[in-house]
């Protein structure tokens, strides 16, 4: 079984290759309560006082930045 998730797993994150991350977002690592979470902005854009919290669900199984972070960055 640990065998089968590795596989998914590793297919899951070889999605996230096949899309280009949109070019004028600056994606950016910060660790909240022991958490990575990571900032996306516009760089033509200056940021505002509203925020977008994306969970890209997976069950906290699979996913990752690696796979979401050209979806999220076309937002």
């Amino acid at each position: 079984m640990d065998n089968k998730i590795n596989i998914s797993r590793h297919n899951f994150e070889k999605l996230g290759a096949q899309y280009k991350k949109a070019d004028n977002v600056n994606i950016e690592k910060e660790i909240i309560e022991n958490i990575n979470c990571y900032w996306f902005n516009k760089t033509d854009i200056k940021p505002k006082n509203k925020i977008i919290i994306y969970l890209h669900g997976g069950c906290f199984v699979l996913g990752s930045i690696n796979s979401h972070q050209a979806l999220v960055s076309h937002f």
